[in-house]
């Protein structure tokens, strides 16, 4: 009995020993096949960016082909159409399209006459106007040399304050007169009561109207209407 227990379990060591040698070769297997397959995996990973880099060249490169092919189908439609066009009509290659065009120029050029009347109606209306124009301001001119031509004489005192306003007035004016102080010399004096036998001051004499006092609007009034009789002797 203790020989069959004996190799009982001697055969139960043994084969113990043979199911730990077993899975110790199942697990350096189990070892062998993760380090290999992490191994594939960092591989494409390593791969995978050239890989996508030579999928996009190749996609690049198709679409770069495409253009050239559209290109050279345009030029061949161009070239055909051309053709197309240099061909014949079957009425013996006439145009007649270009010749309604070069009828219209033509016609253009009749109508060119009444715009060149139009313009020279409005050059006449100008050179009218221009004529009016300079009329008028030779009319003026005359009119201001026969004021000038007029004599005017004041009749003042130096203290008199409307004897310095009409001073002044015909200053400010360029208007050429003539002033005779009536206390300083007693024959502008004399002068002066014979145009005014009151002896006041102002007296204007303008050619022969006189003036006693001062009133511009009276003495403008005066002195064109001797300035009216001075250009009818112009």
């Amino acid at each position: 009995m203790l020989c069959r227990r004996e190799a009982v379990a001697k055969a139960g060591a043994s084969w113990s020993k043979i199911g730990m040698t077993q899975l110790v070769l199942g697990g350096f297997v189990l070892i062998a096949l993760g380090v290999g397959g992490l191994l594939v995996l960092r591989s494409i990973a390593d791969r995978a960016p050239a890989l996508a880099a030579e999928i996009a060249a190749d996609q690049l490169a198709r679409h770069a082909q495409e253009p050239v092919t559209h290109t050279t189908d345009v030029k061949e439609a161009e070239r055909l159409a051309a053709e197309e066009a240099h061909k014949p009509s079957e009425r013996g290659g006439s145009e007649p399209e270009e010749d309604e065009d070069r009828d219209e120029p033509q016609a253009a050029l009749v109508e060119a006459p009444e715009d060149n009347t139009a313009e020279d109606s409005n050059s006449d209306n100008s050179l009218g106007e221009s004529d009016s124009v300079k009329d008028i301001l030779a009319e003026k001119a005359r009119v201001r040399e026969a004021r000038r031509r007029v004599s005017i004489t004041l009749y003042a005192t130096s203290w008199c304050k409307y004897c310095a306003a009409a001073r002044s007035y015909m200053k400010a004016r360029d208007i050429f007169f003539d002033e005779r102080d009536v206390e300083a010399n007693e024959d502008y004096a004399e002068e002066r009561d014979a145009l005014n036998p009151s002896g006041g001051v102002p007296v204007v004499k303008i050619d022969d109207q006189v003036m006693k006092g001062w009133d511009p609007t009276l003495f403008e009034e005066t002195l064109d209407k001797a300035a009216g009789a001075r250009l009818a002797q112009l």
